[in-house]
């Protein structure tokens, strides 16, 4: 049905899967019995201690671990594994296989394909960065999906981060799904007003075009919520309703943990 028609059920998609991404896991499993500001905590330190380690053993440990939390914690293991994926193998594996090509890192000719050779030291590289970021975006998603991105910045706040910087990320997630509905109705639109589906050009022009008249329509509703704002006496502080963090042993245990990580990757 050609590119804009298959954007729709894209955006489709998005949506259906926003539920969880906002509140988390539906059912209560192992990481959601930990307090959310140890959570955030913990999940920090091992994203810290993944883009130190040079120790790739270390990076596949971490992968599998993340699997085993996400299946007892109840989160739906296909999606997390397949979104995990997805993001390494279209913005991570591509730029890792060009920087181990044997004209960008010097070496011994591991691989070559036609006229391209790939150097083992550029191959060792390519994994390294892809494992790295693979783990990151496991970890995030980990993270958001045990504890939704309502939870994660409620224990952002827990953890003493100013409570303007706390707003300012509730406001633009609630701005990014607008944007997104806005997108949805323009991708609708123009599929009730295309008789056949458009070309490669054409629709990419159209796309192009709409994305002029999105970032247009983004500043006029971020200046309507500015202005409304101040209209019922917005002064620059954020008021917060959040209760003291009670930290209990297994939320020590849980934080110390990803300080476990740190310390496997300088000492590994």
């Amino acid at each position: 049905m050609g590119f804009l028609h298959n954007t729709v059920g894209s955006f489709d998609r998005l949506w259906s899967a926003s539920s969880e991404l906002l509140h988390g896991a539906p059912r209560q499993g192992f990481l959601q019995r930990f307090g959310r500001p140890a959570r955030v905590a913990a999940a920090s330190l091992a994203l810290v201690g993944t883009t130190m380690t040079t120790s790739v053993p270390l990076l596949v440990g971490l992968y599998l671990s993340c699997g085993m939390l996400a299946l007892v914690s109840f989160i739906e293991i296909g999606r997390y594994i397949r979104t995990n994926l997805l993001a390494i193998a279209v913005f991570a594996v591509p730029l890792a296989l060009v920087g181990s090509m044997d004209w960008v890192v010097r070496g011994e000719v591991f691989l070559r394909v036609g006229g391209v050779g790939f150097s083992r030291q550029g191959l060792h590289g390519a994994a390294l960065v892809s494992l790295r970021a693979l783990d990151c975006v496991s970890i995030t998603m980990l993270l958001v999906r045990s504890a939704g991105l309502r939870g994660v910045l409620s224990g952002m706040a827990g953890l003493g981060v100013p409570a303007g910087v706390v707003a300012v990320l509730q406001m633009a997630f609630a701005h990014i799904h607008v944007l997104g509905r806005t997108a949805h109705a323009m991708v609708h639109g123009v599929r009730a007003r295309t008789l056949r589906s458009p070309r490669t050009r054409e629709a990419w022009a159209i796309t192009a075009n709409h994305g002029t008249a999105l970032l247009g329509k983004s500043v006029r509703a971020s200046h309507d919520v500015h202005s409304a704002m101040l209209a019922r006496g917005f002064d620059g502080r954020f008021p917060t309703t959040e209760q003291p963090v009670r930290w209990k042993r297994g939320d020590v245990a849980l934080v110390a943990s990803g300080a476990a990580v740190i310390a496997a990757a300088v000492l590994l």
